[in-house]
């Protein structure tokens, strides 16, 4: 028999070794490594059978997947070492999750052995959604000269966090458009666009992280009024009257608030003996005329009404003169 060379014996023999290197390494391969996808750590859910994802392991054939309420895995509400080559799974319905908090990971495996995902992630399951929010201000009803105003109302309670709120305005009780809503805000505060004059009705509904939306709260109205009352006529004493009266009426016609104002709050009756009003007597009146209860001395007097509406918004008369003069000529 004819002998093989030197040369094509080491060759024959490197490519059996390579070969069974190969089998070898292949053998005792176990999965790559890899990491949880969905649902993201620490997020919130109103999916009580939720579906979880991750990334393939390199070599891996089969998943296994541990959900407990407990971070050491003690005792599993659910647990499958047995799901195939997958990467999600969504619990069955029959293995719904009770609200709470809950930790998750997966085992990727072959024949070889197994690794364990990257980390262990944190989910709450949150299936009820936040309390109605309590409104604050502008009190119900209240009338402002603020036609850009603050409302404002209490946080609600809620775990999942943050808590997001809608505030909807709208001209109508019942709601069937918004003239101006805030969108989804963090804030518990919301100041509204330039609204015009007139009754404005107003609620506010809360949405939790995990994407629950409450009740909307009661709706309140408030009144927008930028629009001052009539300035007072002033009737008597004349402008320039002299008068031996130490105790004079003083009189002024009514005021009309036009519509769609917030109506006459009352009259404020300002009287000095100096033109600047810097030491005035002042009183709050509904009535259209004043008279002193104590006699006032004789000098001249400076004197006009200031009428007040509910929103807050002023108008002055003119000012008027008169004299007292008690003392009898020479």
């Amino acid at each position: 028999m004819k002998e093989k060379p030197y040369g094509e014996i080491l060759i024959a023999f490197a490519a059996i070794s390579a070969v069974a290197l190969l089998f070898v390494m292949g053998s005792t391969a176990q999965p790559g490594g890899f990491n949880l996808t969905s649902p993201e750590n620490s997020e919130n859910l109103n999916d009580n059978t939720p579906t979880f994802v991750w990334e393939a392991a390199a070599g891996a054939d089969n998943y296994g997947i541990w959900v407990d309420n407990d971070p050491d895995f003690s005792s599993p509400v659910y647990e499958n070492d047995n799901l195939g080559n997958v990467t999600s799974f969504t619990l069955p319905d029959e293995n719904s999750l009770p609200d709470g908090v809950y930790y998750w990971r997966v085992r990727a495996e072959n024949a070889d052995g197994y690794t364990w995902s990257s980390e262990n992630r944190v989910f709450r399951v949150d299936t009820v959604p936040p309390g109605t929010p309590v409104l604050i201000s502008p009190a119900d009803g209240e009338n402002t000269n603020d036609n850009t105003p603050t409302l404002s109302w209490q946080s609600v309670i809620e775990n999942s966090l943050p808590v997001l709120y809608y505030v909807a305005v709208s001209d109508n009780s019942e709601f069937p458009y918004e003239n101006e809503n805030s969108g989804w805000i963090t804030d518990n505060s919301w100041t509204a666009p330039e609204l015009r004059d007139g009754v404005w009705y107003w609620r506010v509904y809360a949405r939790d992280n995990a994407g629950n939306v409450g009740e909307n709260s009661d709706y309140w109205t408030f009144r927008v009024d930028t629009v001052p009352p009539e300035a007072p006529v002033l009737i008597s004493p004349a402008d320039g009257e002299n008068t031996n009266d130490n105790t004079p009426t003083l009189s002024w016609q009514a005021v009309v608030d036009p519509e769609p104002g917030s109506g006459l709050l009352c009259y404020e009756l300002w009287l000095d003996n100096r033109e600047d009003f810097s030491t005035a007597y002042q009183e709050n009146l509904t009535a259209t005329s004043w008279t002193p209860s104590t006699e006032l001395p004789d000098n001249l007097y400076y004197w006009k009404v200031r009428a007040w509406d509910n929103a807050g918004n002023f108008a002055d008369s003119a000012v008027r003169t008169f004299r007292i003069d008690t003392v009898p000529p020479a």
